[in-house]
């Protein structure tokens, strides 16, 4: 049987709000105090608040849980990098699988990505997120910070990753308190890959698992 993987309904409370955070720190994006921004600082702003729309749109306007996941799907291949999370979290399984396995294993982290955030949409219940500020980092990247206010829970700082490519923006990378949502997902990935025979095949069987269930509704 496969072994669990994070952000499911078992997860640990540390990295549970992670991959929720993308369907709830940013349902509802304030923008913060007006500054001069140059244009990767507004790319990676602008970038950040269309996704936060899309979201907000979604939220609002698809009770039905299989409708929500496909148009999820639609706002997620548009803004996120997934498939470069995808590729970092599998760790050095990745580099020793074929073509074919790899394939199969970006289809299996697609759908349950896209499945785990519309899940988390459910559990909504007035999150306000405001826009701090920006911040260059390594190779280019931009910091989007975020405070994140939740009804009679402490404030958290919420960071999005932002990386200017040649095909546009693309968020890489969200980071709660500090705590990467990426490096996380590579440290629980890697404990479901443990004792293997470094193929992906248990990871992209164990994430088509959660997928079922992160679709089914309750």
């Amino acid at each position: 049987m496969a072994k669990g993987l994070p952000l499911s309904a078992e997860a640990g409370s540390r990295t549970r709000p992670l991959i929720a955070l993308l369907a709830l720190a940013a349902i509802t994006l304030l923008a913060g105090p007006s500054r001069a921004q140059d244009a990767p600082d507004e790319a990676a702003s602008a970038h950040v608040a269309g996704f936060v729309a899309a979201l907000e749109q979604i939220a609002r306007q698809e009770p039905e849980l299989a409708a929500r996941i496909d148009r999820t799907a639609a706002a997620v291949e548009a803004a996120i990098g997934w498939r470069t999370i995808a590729r970092y979290a599998a760790g050095p399984a990745w580099q020793a699988a074929d073509e074919a396995a790899q394939a199969a294993y970006l289809v299996a982290y697609g759908r349950y990505l896209n499945a785990s955030i519309a899940r988390r949409m459910d559990a909504y219940t007035g999150e306000t997120a405001t826009v701090l500020g920006t911040r260059p980092i390594d190779d280019g990247d931009i910091l989007v910070a975020t405070r994140l206010a939740s009804p009679g829970a402490p404030t958290r700082v919420v960071q999005w990753r932002v990386r200017l490519g040649d095909a546009g923006p693309a968020i890489v990378d969200i980071l709660v308190d500090g705590a990467s949502l990426v490096v996380n997902q590579r440290d629980e990935f890697a404990a479901v890959l443990a004792g293997g025979s470094g193929g992906l095949a248990p990871l992209t069987d164990a994430l088509a698992e959660q997928t079922v269930r992160l679709s089914t509704p309750d």
